[in-house]
C-alpha cells in the first residue's frame, strides 16, 4: 500500500531548509524507494519528510513483511513457541466433543489445568452416525459431528493452528493423545505423567459396571447439547441396548447399585495421597500433585454427579468439586435425577 502524504499549502524547499526543525509533508507525488534492512517499499511517497523516522515506524509495524504462521521456523525454538502460544491466545484451539463423555472431560480437564487456550464445541450424540449402518438410528453421516475432521464420529478431537494431525485428518483425536500433546507444549503449568498405578486401573475396572448402570438412564435426561435432539437420545438407547444394556432394569436397581458403589467410593478416598498447592490445594491421587492419573478418575466421578441422592465421602466430594472447578468444568448435580 502506498503511503499518501498531503501537501501543506505554501510549503517550499527554501522554507524547509530555513526551518529544519519544523516538519512538513513532502511534495505530493515525489516517489522514492525506501529500504529498511531487507525490506524495500517501492511505493512510499516521500520527499523532504523525515524518512528515517518513518522507515523505523514502518519496520516496527512489520509492514511489507510476511507474518509468522504456525509451522514456520525462526532461528529460535523458544521464539517459535512464543509465537505459537500467542496464536493460540488470539485464536484458541477447539476441543470437539460431548458434554457427558468422560473421555472428552479428561481432555478438557488437562487442557485447562495446564493453561492451554481453548474453547469447547459440543455435538449431538447421534450426529455423524450412519443410519444405514445403525439400523436407522443416527443422522447426517457425512457432515455431522466431527466426521469432517477425522472421518468418524469418535470424540474428543482437538483442532487449531499448530495441532499435529495425521494425514487426511484436520484434528487430533484420542483423549490421551490430546492430554500428552497439551502436557508437552504447556507454557506456564505442568502436569505429571501417568504412573501406571495398578490400584487405579483395578478400581476403574471394578467401578465401571456399577457406574454405567447408574449413569446411562440419567445422562439421557440431562439438558446438554449431546441429547438436545430426540434422535440423539434414540441413537444412544439403540447403541447401548444392542450391547445388552437394559435401561429399565438399571433404573429399578438404583438402591442396589448405590449400595455397591458406596464401598468403592470409600476405597477411592484411601487412594488419594496428596494435595496440589498450585491448584487450590485440591486432593490428588499422588503425593506430588496433579497427574494424568487424576484425569482418568475425575471424569468418572463427574459423570456420577448425575445420580440424585448419591453420597460421596467428604474427601472424594472435595476431589471432584475442586478438580473440576479448577478447570471450569461444571458438575451435573443440578441436573441429577
Amino acid at each position: 500500500m502506498a503511503l499518501l502524504l498531503a501537501v501543506a499549502a505554501g510549503s517550499s524547499a527554501a522554507f524547509l531548509h530555513a526551518a529544519p526543525t519544523r516538519r512538513t509533508t513532502p511534495h505530493r507525488g515525489a516517489v522514492v524507494r525506501l529500504q529498511v534492512g531487507d525490506f524495500v517499499d517501492p511505493d512510499l511517497v516521500s520527499g523532504t519528510f523525515v524518512v528515517d523516522e518513518l522507515a523505523a515506524t514502518w519496520a516496527r509495524a512489520g509492514k511489507g513483511r510476511q507474518l509468522w504462521k504456525p509451522g514456520d521456523k525462526t532461528d529460535s525454538a523458544a521464539l517459535d513457541y512464543k509465537l505459537l502460544y500467542t496464536t493460540w491466545k488470539l485464536n484458541p484451539l477447539v476441543l470437539h466433543g460431548y458434554e457427558h463423555c468422560p473421555f472428552c472431560t479428561r481432555a478438557r480437564l488437562v487442557l485447562a489445568w495446564v493453561g492451554m487456550p481453548f474453547v469447547c464445541r459440543f455435538y449431538g450424540y447421534g450426529a455423524g452416525a450412519d443410519p444405514v449402518k445403525c439400523e436407522g438410528f443416527g443422522y447426517d453421516p457425512v457432515e455431522g459431528g466431527v466426521v469432517p475432521l477425522i472421518g468418524s464420529k469418535v470424540c474428543p478431537v482437538l483442532s487449531g493452528a499448530g495441532v499435529p494431525v495425521r494425514e487426511g485428518q484436520l484434528g487430533l483425536p484420542e483423549s490421551l493423545e490430546i492430554c500428552s500433546f497439551a502436557a508437552g507444549v504447556a507454557k506456564d503449568r505442568r502436569i505429571a505423567p501417568a504412573t501406571g498405578r495398578k490400584d487405579i486401573d483395578e478400581w476403574l475396572n471394578r467401578v465401571k459396571p456399577t457406574r454405567e448402570a447408574l449413569e446411562r438412564p440419567r445422562l439421557l435426561r440431562m439438558a446438554v447439547p449431546d441429547f438436545a435432539d430426540q434422535r440423539d437420545v434414540e441413537y444412544a438407547r439403540w447403541k447401548h441396548t444392542r450391547s445388552g444394556f437394559d435401561f429399565d432394569a438399571a433404573e429399578k436397581a438404583t438402591p442396589k447399585l448405590l449400595a455397591e458403589l458406596a464401598p468403592l467410593l470409600d476405597e477411592l478416598g484411601t487412594m488419594l495421597r496428596g494435595r496440589d498447592p498450585a491448584h487450590g490445594s485440591m486432593p490428588t491421587l499422588n503425593l506430588w500433585g496433579l497427574s494424568i492419573d487424576d484425569s482418568l478418575v475425575l471424569p468418572v466421578l463427574r459423570s456420577l454427579t448425575c445420580v440424585k441422592g448419591l453420597e460421596m465421602p467428604p474427601l472424594v466430594r472435595e476431589y471432584v468439586e475442586t478438580g473440576c472447578a479448577r478447570a471450569g468444568v461444571p458438575l451435573f448435580t443440578e441436573m441429577a435425577s
